[in-house]
């Protein structure tokens, strides 16, 4: 074709656009399913984490001059205590404790013996 034959005034052919449209649409439906649908995939995995339900109490620590702030996760039975360092500006970790495990140690330590 010859660039002096073209006519940009042409308006491009209606189909053309109504099927660019479409196949946008159906890529769009086919994610927003994905996404959708993804969610629950998941949740029927038995090594996806579950949400969490947290409370948080601050309190004095010993041999420091900043308070600790202890977060107890009660869905997921986890107690974890941090600090902020003002020096660094950075939130630091000082314990963990796995309440579940600590639950089942001290219930398994007053069984009867033979149980």
């Amino acid at each position: 074709m010859n660039p002096e034959t073209i006519d940009s005034t042409t308006p491009p052919r209606p189909g053309v656009n109504l099927r660019a449209l479409l196949a946008v649409n159906l890529v769009l439906l086919a994610l927003l399913v994905v996404v959708t649908l993804g969610g629950s995939w998941a949740g029927a995995n038995d090594d996806v984490r579950p949400r969490g339900d947290f409370t948080m109490v601050a309190g004095p620590a010993q041999g420091t001059d900043s308070s600790i702030v202890y977060l107890v996760d009660v869905v997921n039975d986890e107690l974890t205590a941090v600090t902020y360092n003002t020096s660094t500006k950075r939130i630091d970790g000082v314990a963990y404790r796995n309440l579940r495990r600590d639950v089942n140690t001290a219930v398994r330590g007053r069984q009867a013996p033979g149980r």
